[in-house]
């Protein structure tokens, strides 16, 4: 709403660098981060080793294992839609009504 404010500076600039970054160290830091230090997430793999799950154990076992990949391609393309948003935002309000 307010370009070039502290808040839209400090939102692009964490974009940018998030868009800067190569998305395997994303994902990389991420198993560091969510997977081995908190222990939220599993690392790797589709079924925990082992697993003899089926029906909806079986479901929430693969959404769990898929939720570590799914964030990280989220936050690769974050950075471009807000770009994109914050551009259209800024034409409209410009506009004269």
């Amino acid at each position: 709403y307010r370009q070039y404010s502290w808040f839209d500076t400090l939102v692009m600039v964490g974009i940018f660098a998030a868009m800067s970054i190569p998305s395997f160290f994303i994902g990389l830091f991420l198993i560091k981060i969510m997977a081995v230090d908190w222990k939220w997430l599993p690392p790797g793999g589709m079924l925990t080793t082992g697993s003899n799950a089926v029906g909806m154990a079986y479901v929430k076992e693969v959404i769990h294992h898929m939720a570590l990949p799914v964030i990280v391609m989220t936050l690769l393309g974050l950075g471009s839609l807000t770009r994109y948003f914050r551009s259209s935002m800024i034409d409209v309000l410009k506009q004269d009504y």
